[in-house]
């Protein structure tokens, strides 16, 4: 059986009709139909030079969310990596305050680079490259990689993800047993850690609870905080 998706309505048109012809197709049980708009999303995702790419990659993620089955493992591989380098090169794409990664730091007065000439006709800005920026600097295309290599368990204690928690399959609550990633189901004999909300013991993969706890702060389904801010325990234990 067949799954209606949540259409987003910031969605543009093109996306936003196929999204629709979707679930009307679901509603009439026609799986050709429902086959055949998947391949017009996909043509779309894979078409570098379309503005749409990102949102056609958004439409599958969506599908995929509720009917893990009717996208191919290459098609999910593939919605990741767009959405990935949407994430990466969007301007709203901020490391978190609360975050000391090496990376992030502000560098002292005597690191500033030294702007040598500016060629006002061109526009064009010559900086003087210290010797080493190179090797020390983190390419914007591997800040996610960086991200994702932290293990889970140093996010939790010492980067204040406490309201995350290891859990095993065996402890799972819920019939599905799902991620709430949409990143398909639970499998009993997998080697992947599994990690829960400690408020509603809604379970993600390693890595999804991972980009959840980075870049949303906060569960998916009960919208506690993953975070807990150490000083906001310090005020308490004064008061």
């Amino acid at each position: 059986m067949t799954n209606y998706i949540i259409i987003k309505d910031s969605w543009e048109d093109p996306i936003l009709h196929l999204a629709k012809q979707f679930n009307k197709y679901v509603k009439t049980d026609e799986l050709k139909k429902i086959t055949f708009t998947i391949d017009r999303v996909f043509k779309i995702l894979t078409d570098d030079n379309n503005p749409l790419q990102y949102q056609a990659a958004d439409l599958l993620k969506h599908i995929r969310a509720v009917n893990n089955e009717l996208i191919p493992e290459y098609t999910s591989t593939l919605v990741d990596a767009k959405l990935r380098r949407q994430l990466i090169n969007s301007k709203d794409f901020v490391i978190p305050d609360y975050l000391n990664f090496p990376f992030s730091q502000k560098p002292e007065e005597d690191e500033k680079i030294t702007v040598l000439s500016i060629e006002q006709e061109d526009d064009i800005i010559i900086v003087e490259e210290r010797e080493g920026d190179m090797d020390d600097s983190v390419d914007d295309e591997s800040i996610f990689d960086v991200l994702l290599g932290i293990p889970i368990e140093e996010l939790v204690t010492g980067y204040g993800f406490t309201n995350l928690e290891e859990t095993t399959y065996d402890q799972i609550n819920s019939q599905l047993k799902k991620c709430a990633c949409g990143d398909g189901k639970f499998d009993e004999n997998s080697q992947i850690s599994l990690w829960r909300c400690k408020e509603c013991h809604t379970v993600y993969h390693e890595n999804c609870a991972k980009v959840v706890a980075i870049f949303e702060g906060k569960c998916r389904i009960c919208d506690a905080e993953f975070y807990h801010k150490k000083e906001e325990s310090d005020e308490e234990e004064i008061s």
